[in-house]
């Protein structure tokens, strides 16, 4: 981050969905009888001449493009006259001993072009070389017509250029393609290469150059691979409305980063477990799936949400992400229960009026993400939660809401992220906040909060509770109360509470945020990242590591002298006491900010002029 001078700083919290669906290979079970452990018979002499032709092809080296890489694994079990059969990446037949399996995949290998050696191991079923480098090679135009046994065939990630070859569609044993993530590949004739794959569950081709329209592509899909089961074509220029025959797919995953403008077909008749459609050009009405987990839609044009299919996505959905349409109107009612599926929503980016539904805060128990940043909603927020709460984030922030925090908020106890900034909240510092024990970023700016920001004793009514101003808000690392009315002094014990704000030359575990919010099923996640901003620049965080911690109380009417105890939070990367009334000079001890972390690049300290000494 460069450094500014006397810049005001600006933080905002944005919520990003990441949905990590890594949509893992559909489980493909290795040829019958491979393996590298108790075969009944060793590999023929043939059959280990070759393989070792094929590994004097490859170039071990630790450094790609001038660039250190991971080790490179150098093959050293594959040494002639030994059992090919127990090499490593070698599968064999127990009764033949023939070579039916070859995974090299991700060993930062490279080579020139395949070797043709590898085309006479006529009996694979298995070949895997994804994450390796083929050095901008084509594909062989003849050679896969010999591989007529393959069930399973992942070139993905290996700079291939060039034509798809046709002779890929002799292979018609495949259940698996993946040739993803060759961006200079391409496929003219997707009919031809499909023509004959009739067995093919799953389809990879992410970033490869497919020129042909979306009605093309899918129609070609759906006469040439009936069982197709998974599907991902992220990336690929494809335009133009989705006309798939949907009935045996169980993910369309990864159709992100298209051009496609429609569905012309319902989805609610289709049973399709991920459907990631984002980053499109897809307008109208939202085409949910009938019983789809995972639903990521956004970035696209999305106008309506149509209410029965979205009372049926609370029953049955996880994530459910809309971030960055076109919506408008209100939030459609759900009967949501308790131990209902849904667990993230993400309805961020749009133009929705009307209240937030009080079915989102109390009665969606597992519900545990709710992103609703950037709306129009408006009204007060329900003061109904109770200890069924499994909110872990909270973004109402560029809304319109008013009246006071709800303190029944104090029930959930897992909340990690709470940003309610850009309303019109009228309450005091929410101090019943203390309670929380896993809060780390408070975020209450540019609203009408006021009074004084004290610490007292707490108690909450509970003679044994011995809570004290010492665990004050002990895990937060990021608090943000610029543009409010707060006032007062501002008592030394704030500071000295916050513990997660102090560097701990021996720390636990990893030093990055726990900023990724796993949804309980293990399905999906979220991640939190951090927009901070000088003079209106803003430098995005996606993975915010322990040395941002952030103060940022500018613009209120704080008075009084700088508390010194802001010299004991050594970990602070920004303070921003700007705007304020402060009195006095600036305390000795703030330079100790510079001196504790020799490691930091830089320390943004944002002291009223009024103060400078």
């Amino acid at each position: 981050m460069a450094t500014h001078r006397t810049s005001l700083l600006l933080i905002v919290v944005r919520l990003a969905f990441l949905e990590q669906t890594q949509l893992l290979h559909c489980s493909h079970p290795l040829p019958a009888n491979s393996g590298t452990l108790h075969v009944a018979a060793q590999c023929p002499e043939s059959h280990a001449v070759k393989l070792l032709t094929v590994k004097r092809s490859f170039s071990f080296t630790d450094v790609i493009n001038n660039e250190p890489t991971a080790a490179t694994k150098t093959l050293p079990s594959w040494r002639e006259g030994t059992d090919c059969c127990r090499w490593e990446g070698i599968g064999c037949d127990n009764a033949t001993g023939l070579v039916t399996l070859l995974d090299l995949s991700n060993r930062n290998l490279q080579i020139s072009r395949l070797p043709s050696d590898l085309f006479r191991l006529a009996s694979l079923q298995y070949l895997n070389l994804a994450f390796n480098t083929i050095s901008s090679s084509q594909l062989p135009v003849p050679g896969f017509e010999s591989l007529t046994q393959l069930t399973y065939l992942n070139l993905s990630n290996c700079n291939f250029v060039g034509q798809v070859p046709v002779s890929i569609s002799r292979l018609t044993n495949l259940a698996t393609l993946d040739l993803g993530y060759n961006p200079l590949l391409k496929l003219h004739r997707l009919s031809n290469i499909l023509a004959s794959l009739s067995k093919l569950k799953e389809l990879h081709l992410d970033r490869v150059n497919i020129t042909a329209t979306a009605p093309e592509c899918f129609n070609a899909l759906g006469k040439h691979v009936p069982l197709l089961q998974i599907l991902s074509l992220n990336g690929c220029g494809l335009s133009g409305p989705i006309v798939p025959s949907l009935s045996s797919l169980h993910s369309l995953s990864m159709l992100h980063h298209n051009l496609f403008t429609t569905v012309e077909q319902p989805l609610d008749h289709v049973h399709i477990g991920i459907v990631d459609l984002s980053f499109n050009k897809l307008r109208g009405t939202v085409a949910f799936p009938y019983d789809g987990y995972m639903l990521a839609y956004s970035n696209n044009k999305f106008s309506s949400i149509p209410s029965g299919s979205f009372l049926r996505q609370v029953k049955s959905t996880y994530s459910v992400d809309l971030s960055n349409n076109e919506l408008s109107g209100t939030i459609p009612y759900a009967d949501c229960h308790s131990h209902d599926a849904l667990q993230i929503l993400d309805l961020s980016g749009n133009n929705l009026s009307g209240l937030v539904p009080p079915y989102l805060l109390k009665g969606c128990n597992d519900l545990e993400v709710l992103n609703l940043r950037g709306n129009r909603l408006g009204g007060t927020w329900p003061d109904d939660m109770d200890e069924s709460c499994n909110l872990k984030l909270v973004d109402l922030h560029g809304n319109q809401m008013e009246g006071r925090l709800p303190r029944s908020l104090a029930r959930c106890q897992y909340l990690v992220a709470l940003d309610v900034g850009g309303n019109h909240f009228l309450d005091s510092f929410p101090s019943w906040l203390a309670k929380l024990p896993v809060l780390q970023l408070l975020i209450l700016r540019h609203n009408k909060f006021h009074g004084p920001v004290s610490i007292p004793a707490l108690g909450f009514g509970d003679q044994n509770n011995s809570t004290t101003a010492a665990g004050y808000f002990s895990r937060v690392r990021i608090i943000d109360l610029a543009g409010n009315g707060f006032n007062g002094d501002l008592a030394s014990d704030f500071f000295k509470s916050f513990e997660s704000m102090v560097w701990d030359p021996n720390p636990n575990g990893t030093a990055d945020y726990e900023h990724t919010l796993y949804a309980s099923a293990g399905r999906s996640s979220y991640q939190v990242a951090v927009d901070v901003a000088m003079k209106q620049q803003y430098m995005r965080v996606a993975k915010v590591r322990s040395d941002l911690v952030v103060i940022d109380l500018s613009s209120n009417r704080f008075s009084g002298f700088i508390p010194w105890s802001i010299g004991g939070l050594t970990s602070l990367h920004v303070v921003n006491l700007s705007r304020n009334a402060f009195a006095g000079g600036i305390p000795g001890e703030l330079g100790l900010l510079h001196q504790l972390l020799p490691r930091r690049k830089q320390r943004v300290v944002r002291i009223p002029a009024s103060c400078q000494m």
